[in-house]
């Protein structure tokens, strides 16, 4: 689970969660953020100043290094990096990431 902007996103093997909770405690919404992104496991993801870093493996044959990054309307959108690289010859069960 990270906390981004007023809001928590569980990131799962083929899905996105937001978890808005009010200031008073009293309203949770729980809803489906994204769907066809996720993580293997929580340690394939990491929260930076730029957005949450992830090795998206929803599509086993095609994993892409991706960031939720906050757009012009304050909404985290999926962003692919390193393009030009081909991540499905690897294993990313135990991928971990670490922000220094």
């Amino acid at each position: 689970m990270v906390y981004d902007n007023g809001a928590y996103y569980s990131i799962k093997e083929k899905s996105v969660y937001k978890l808005s909770i009010s200031s008073d405690d009293l309203v949770a919404d729980n809803k489906v953020f994204r769907v066809d992104i996720g993580v293997p496991s929580w340690k394939s993801l990491v929260q930076t100043r730029d957005g949450i870093v992830f090795m998206d493996t929803s599509r086993v044959e095609r994993p892409q290094l991706t960031i939720l990054a906050s757009n012009v309307y304050e909404n985290l959108e999926p962003v692919l990096l390193a393009q030009q690289f081909d991540f499905s010859k690897y294993t990313w069960t135990d991928c971990a990431m670490e922000a220094f």
